[in-house]
């Protein structure tokens, strides 16, 4: 039997496979979304990211995300002229604005710690970082923090942006316990991977579902704030930055993108947005622990993409429903 190529959610490269589509609603063949149209480069770059959002007038850009900043003399000033306040809210994480797959995330305990750290930068260095304030106080699972992975499928096919949300995040724990900073025992004097997630040092990966220390109505409302964001995030991006039409004729095919989004939750149950990733790793074997966890997924989303055939199951046949997916967006082009 002749085997279809099957497409990479993980990569953005000339080499990624276009493939035939076998379901009426996706006009064929479909390809990954190219890297020189650079129209989701705004959400995969966090500054840009920011700034997309901040111009957004439902919702302001601090509901959404942690309190972020450009990394220049402005912020500088700012963190100086401050110094000496270190009340508890100066905690900060010094990011790369792109998603590279090394460490990217550095914890200053008080806003003199990040100045003098921007001192030492070399200026020009700048322009590649944001700060960002810590979510405080954080909710902690079994004492440690932890971030939400979602996933969201594009597909652009017939003159139609068309967005599925997979309604089952993953939840990945920091490797340490995170210890609430009182005398003798100041924030950033704790590991690093009490702080912040690494790829190195973390807990084995699951299922939101599968929590047994988050309630089912928190579980429920984590996915309802989750949908929003991101339907917020995306809208804003084809407002802003409308999908190029001429890409995405009927003529030329249909086309997908596969994205991770990050999200961590204060001690309330608000859910923050991190960041978005257009290369979520899937494939790559870096996330090997939890390889079980998207076995269904992938498998819904090519049923989506008609990679593969409908399994017929009422599941998949619910309205606005394919398996754990949702298609939460449409706009035309």
């Amino acid at each position: 039997k002749q085997q279809r190529p099957v497409p990479s959610f993980t990569f953005k490269y000339p080499g990624a496979p276009t493939f035939c589509a076998h379901h009426p609603g996706i006009s064929g063949p479909i390809r990954q979304i190219p890297a020189s149209l650079d129209w989701d480069n705004h959400v995969d770059d966090k500054l840009r990211l920011h700034l997309l959002l901040s111009t957004n007038s439902t919702m302001t850009c601090h509901t959404m995300t942690p309190p972020t900043f450009e990394v220049n003399h402005a912020l500088l000033a700012s963190l100086e002229a401050g110094q000496g306040t270190d009340d508890g809210e100066g905690h900060w994480f010094l990011k790369h604005r792109m998603d590279s797959k090394r460490p990217r995330v550095h914890p200053y305990g008080s806003d003199a710690k990040l100045s003098k750290r921007l001192r030492q930068m070399k200026e020009s260095s700048w322009k590649y970082y944001i700060a960002q304030k810590e979510i405080h106080p954080a909710m902690l699972i079994r004492g440690r923090k932890f971030v939400l992975r979602a996933h969201v499928l594009v597909v652009v096919s017939k003159g139609t942006l068309q967005l599925f949300l997979h309604d089952n995040p993953l939840v990945s724990e920091n490797e340490k316990q995170f210890v609430a900073e009182e005398a003798g025992s100041p924030w950033a004097s704790q590991p690093v991977s009490a702080l912040v997630l690494q790829s190195g040092s973390r807990s084995a990966s699951y299922l939101l579902a599968e929590s047994e220390e988050l309630s089912p109505f928190l579980r429920a409302s984590i996915l309802e704030q989750i949908s929003s964001i991101v339907a917020t995030v995306f809208r804003e991006l084809h407002t802003q930055h409308p999908f190029p039409l001429a890409s995405g004729a009927p003529s030329q095919g249909s086309m997908y993108q596969l994205y991770g989004l990050d999200f961590m939750l204060n001690s309330s149950g608000k859910v923050f947005l991190l960041e978005v990733n257009r290369s979520p790793r899937i494939a790559t074997g870096a996330m090997g622990d939890v390889h079980g966890c998207y076995t269904e997924l992938l498998v819904d989303a090519m049923q989506i993409l008609g990679v593969l055939e409908d399994t017929s199951s009422e599941q998949l046949h619910k309205p606005g429903k394919f398996g754990a997916w949702r298609d939460i967006y449409h706009a035309t082009l």
